[in-house]
């Protein structure tokens, strides 16, 4: 991964409006990233140029660069007290992730994970619609909840296989036979 130096900043606002036998509560929050990625010529670099065309994964040597990222995420709800001590609570919210450096640029081995890592710098900001519904029942000495939920993520990121294989014992990239040292 590239050295870089990250600047970040959030804002939010929390208001809970309790009406009769409602608690509604709603929220709002700003986020703003910025990353001063330094050049590399060391990362993406395959001897065996086996990684290196785009069309197969491959990124080639990192450019300086500066990555901004912003995004609005909120969430609200609400909760009935049907009787005490039985409530049924609702919210629906919005979140955002945008990708770290690592994710856009590692290229190489991971030893903590037995794998060798390859960023993508084409990744773009994940966000999800968060839903659920619950029913609740509380006394002085117990606690009970019943709930379900719906997460809805969109670009989500995650880490996949390419079908390529490292060795560790050669240092090249390719098909990887038995015995030999391989992630």
């Amino acid at each position: 991964t590239p050295s870089y130096n990250e600047n970040g900043a959030g804002e939010y606002l929390v208001e809970d409006l309790p009406i009769g036998k409602f608690d509604f509560t709603a929220g709002v929050r700003g986020d703003q990233d910025q990353y001063n990625i330094q050049a590399n010529n060391d990362i993406g670099v395959d001897p065996g140029n086996n990684l290196n065309d785009p069309t197969r994964g491959g990124q080639g040597p990192v450019t300086a660069q500066t990555l901004h990222y912003s995004a609005v995420s909120a969430a609200a709800g609400g909760v009935y007290h049907i009787t005490e001590p039985l409530a049924f609570a609702v919210n629906v919210g919005r979140g955002y992730r945008n990708p770290v450096p690592f994710e856009l640029f590692a290229f190489g081995v991971h030893e903590g994970a037995a794998d060798f890592l390859i960023g993508n710098p084409n990744l773009t900001p994940e966000t999800s619609i968060n839903t659920e519904a619950s029913l609740r029942w509380a006394s002085p000495h117990l606690k009970a909840e019943v709930g379900i939920f719906r997460n809805y993520i969109h670009n989500y990121i995650f880490s996949a296989e390419n079908g390529t294989f490292f060795d560790r014992t050669t240092g090249t990239f390719g098909a990887c036979g038995a015995g030999d040292d391989c992630l």
